[in-house]
């Protein structure tokens, strides 16, 4: 409710606002930002976004070492055919 009130005072003129104020819930006493709960839960969005980071990124090395081992020929048999074909098209 906090951002929509924001948004409406921020954005509508006095006479929207007025005919928008009978659709918006009333101010809470309270804030949810007031809370520990808030902001435990926000660490600890953190600490699991790191600990899952940490696990893999020891295996970056392997994991960039196996994807330029498939990229390459890959690239490699995409360009010698780009190029066969140009020779081809001269040809003609």
């Amino acid at each position: 409710m906090f951002n929509v009130t924001k948004w409406i005072k921020s954005k509508l003129s006095i006479e929207e606002q007025s005919y928008f104020s009978k659709y918006i819930l009333p101010d809470f006493p309270f804030d949810n930002r007031d809370y520990d709960a808030r902001k435990n839960a926000i660490e600890s969005a953190q600490k699991t976004r790191k600990d899952e980071t940490s696990a893999v990124a020891p295996l970056l090395p392997r994991i960039r070492a196996q994807v330029h081992f498939r990229y390459n020929p890959n690239k490699t048999s995409t360009r010698d055919y780009k190029q066969t074909n140009n020779r081809c098209e001269k040809q003609l």
